[in-house]
């Protein structure tokens, strides 16, 4: 066997005898055994910026049956073995995994820490993390004079040097495909899918799924700009400059953010028109020519989330309602995004292409964020074979491919400049006698706008009027008396009542223009639900203050419905009843959340006023054992002290018959017995400072307790020398303290003792002033 590099710590990487390289360890001397069924080398370190914990560096591992993959390991995985054998597996599960067998975890580890130091020294090979696709941030230092200098101060986004990612094995600049080895940026959501910490982080998680890969085959080949626009003038027709237009647009959201921070806007390239005019043909040609994804019925918020995961352009092809448009129109118009509930607010990075079969006359303000491109209703022959439009359809749709890109910036140059694909003759014919008019159009025909909600119900009651509707009709989307807690409404559905002015062929206005009248309007409502004949659920519709309208307005409303001014049907009664006990229920529920809180807030409180008890009980319980302690030790003190006055009992009953002189001599002055005498003179030995009170008392030993005091006679000799200080000359009866040479007493404060305890501390030791 023939190693690839010495062994580390016992592991290396060997060929056995059939040539099949993997992880050894040594045995003995020149002999290896195989351990595991791979091996691998550290590729690249990746770092996130502002996201250092997803930092980690990517394996290129390899199994013994020929298989590799590139693994992707976080730094703190590298860090334990049982962690850096999960971080592979996570990339071979789905073909059987690797294994390993008689490794010591110290020893792996031990393994990789070389393999690091290795790395860090003869290769340390780094590349930026990202999670976007397509056009890469590349910023670069200026000049004052705004040239790109590494000596300059501010940092300007480059884009004539920026990377573009096109999916995960692909990456393009303006030179052509950049190798490999070359790469500065990583697309890493592949590895990141799978990792939990990436999962766990909402702002990583909603890049890890429904991704916008430009599928592109390998190598590049040159496409034929010119044969492209020749089949496309052939197959559209009359549409060709809506479609090319349409296109250009496409091409030019490549660059969104640079046409944001040149105009302050960027519209929404959007193909109006009849059906079957082929708008929905022209998108799909454009995403499949730019490598752009297209989606239909989505909603508004999947929409934008979309258009921040990607600088490549999004087809929305006919989306069912004109409000869905509203809120993505209004993110990228200006580059400011739009706040989600779900996701907060998110700032595209991109924007999209967009075909629709409404009409947007109904919303100026998403009108104005778009550029309209009116695609007309073709007309084909009688003689053109229906089988010849498959054909030709077939043939573009084979030309479109996204190996455009990397030509577009210098053939769609050419192409600008070529009147033989389109003139300037000819797009100014195309803009006065097809966009302008449209425009117009839309201006001075189908929007009005109103001032106030009076001057709406005037127009409503006439084309009500006009289109002479009955009470039944009218009530399936209309209550013109609706009592509330403060008010009386009128509730309509708004929605309907334009359709019925334009349905009498009278100017509408727009639903945005209306709503925000109401919401002017005190007590008004623009988002209101309630219920309405031959309707079994509540549904959305708007509610204004009768008190709103003036009695003209509401006379011919209510007339309308068969009644006179202020006259309800009973049947409006109860449902004006139900609109009073949905208001009641409102504001009960609103009354329980308060409560709720309330409570919650209590419960808290209480909380801590109970761990609070819990602590001081505990205190108290240790206070009261370490009390507990202390008595036990008094009370063995106690029983020491009577053990000793025991002692000099049996010691002065054996010298009873041979008293000592001295003991004889107080015993006739005190005219006590010997025995007594002699007692008398130990306790006071054993304990020659007086207590301070009757607290005191009770806390000291047996010789303190005042046995010794009980065997001197009131107004003895003894007890008249214990009272009288030596020092000061004054008479006590405590805080007295006697010398241990001369047995005299004297205040202990008069000794120079400040507290009882100090006193006790010196009481066998204390001499007074004479004796010293």
């Amino acid at each position: 066997m023939c190693a690839s590099r010495s062994p580390v710590k016992g592991l290396s990487v060997r060929e056995d005898k059939d040539g099949v390289r993997s992880l050894h360890s040594k045995i003995g001397d020149r002999r290896y055994k195989r351990i595991a069924n791979f091996y691998f080398s550290i590729q690249t370190l990746v770092t996130f910026p502002g996201k250092n914990k997803l930092n980690g560096y990517i394996l290129d591992v390899n199994r013994i049956d020929g298989t590799s993959m590139e693994c992707f390991v976080l730094i703190e995985e590298m860090a334990g073995a049982v962690k850096f054998k999960s971080a592979i597996n996570r990339t071979f599960s789905e073909c059987g995994g690797v294994f390993s067998q008689d490794i010591k975890d110290n020893q792996l580890i031990s393994y990789l820490m070389d393999m690091v130091e290795d790395f860090v020294t003869n290769v340390n090979r780094r590349v930026t993390g990202v999670l976007t696709l397509g056009r890469q941030l590349n910023p670069k230092k200026v000049n004052a004079d705004g040239q790109f200098d590494e000596n300059g101060v501010i940092e300007k986004d480059d884009y004539e040097t920026s990377v573009y990612i096109l999916n995960e094995n692909l990456q393009i600049n303006k030179n052509g495909v950049i190798l490999k080895e070359n790469w500065t940026h990583r697309w890493m959501v592949p590895f990141l899918v799978a990792i939990p910490r990436a999962i766990s982080d909402k702002k990583v998680l909603k890049y890890l799924y429904d991704h916008n890969q430009v599928l592109v085959s390998l190598p590049f080949q040159s496409f034929n700009w010119k044969l492209f626009i020749r089949k496309a003038k052939s197959f559209f027709k009359s549409n060709f400059m809506p479609f090319i237009n349409f296109l250009s647009g496409a091409l030019a959201l490549f660059h969104y953010e640079q046409v944001v921070n040149w105009l302050g806007s960027c519209p929404v390239p959007t193909a109006i028109g009849e059906n079957s005019c082929g708008k929905s043909t022209a998108l799909k040609l454009v995403g499949q020519l730019v490598g752009m994804r297209t989606v239909s019925q989505s909603s508004s918020e999947s929409v934008i989330s979309d258009l921040t995961k990607t600088t490549f352009p999004l087809g929305w092809d006919d989306p069912t309602f004109a409000h869905t448009v509203r809120s993505p129109l209004a993110a990228v118009f200006n580059g400011c995004g739009n706040q989600t509930q779900a996701r907060g607010n998110e700032k595209p990075i991109t924007a999209f292409i967009l075909t629709c079969n409404f009409e947007m006359d109904g919303d100026l303000r998403s009108f104005e964020r778009t550029t309209p491109i009116w695609f007309k209703k073709l007309v084909t022959s009688e003689d053109e074979p229906a089988d010849h439009i498959l054909e030709a359809k077939q043939e573009i749709f084979s030309l479109a491919s996204p190996h455009c890109l990397f030509d577009e910036q210098r053939e769609i140059i050419e192409l600008v400049n070529d009147n033989s694909v389109v003139s300037g003759e000819s797009f100014d014919a195309y803009l006065m006698e097809t966009f302008l008019p449209y425009v117009r159009s839309f201006y001075d025909a189908t929007v009005k706008t109103l001032s106030s909600v009076e001057e709406f119900f005037n127009l409503l009651i006439q084309a009500i009027s006009c289109l002479q509707m009955n009470a039944e009709k009218l009530k399936t989307w209309m209550r013109n008396s609706v009592r509330g807690k403060d008010h009386e409404f009128v509730v309509f559905v708004l929605p309907t009542a334009l359709a019925t002015i334009e349905k009498a062929s009278l100017p509408a206005p727009t639903d945005g223009n209306i709503r925000e009248l109401i919401k002017k309007t005190p007590g008004g409502n623009s988002n209101h639900r309630s219920t309405f004949e031959g309707r079994t659920n509540k549904i959305c519709c708007v509610k204004l203050p009768r008190t709103a309208l003036s009695e003209d307005v509401l006379q011919q409303i209510d007339s309308f419905f068969g009644l006179t001014l202020n006259e309800v049907p009973e049947d409006e009664n109860v449902k004006a009843n139900d609109e009073a006990t949905n208001d009641l229920l409102d504001a009960l529920t609103a009354e329980l959340e308060e409560t709720r809180e309330m409570l919650a807030n209590e419960k808290a409180s209480s909380k801590a006023l109970f761990e609070s008890k819990t602590k001081l009980q505990e205190s108290f319980h240790e206070q009261r054992q370490s009390l507990t302690k202390e008595n036990e030790n008094l009370l063995d003190e106690v029983k020491a002290l009577k053990a000793r006055v025991k002692q000099l009992e049996s010691s002065m009953k054996e010298k009873e018959e041979t008293p000592s002189s001295s003991t004889t001599a107080l015993s006739n002055k005190t005219g006590l017995s010997v025995v007594a005498t002699t007692l008398m003179q130990a306790i006071e030995h054993s304990h020659r400072v007086e207590p301070e009170s009757q607290e005191d008392t009770e806390m000291q030993s047996l010789d303190d307790s005042g046995i010794g005091n009980d065997l001197i006679e009131k107004g003895s000799p003894a007890d008249e020398e214990k009272n009288h200080c030596n020092l000061c000359d004054k008479r006590t009866t405590s805080r007295m303290i006697m010398c241990t040479k001369c047995s005299q007493w004297a205040h202990y404060t008069c000794a120079g003792m400040g507290t009882y305890k100090e006193a006790l501390r010196q009481k066998n030791i204390f001499m007074c002033k004479e004796c010293k």
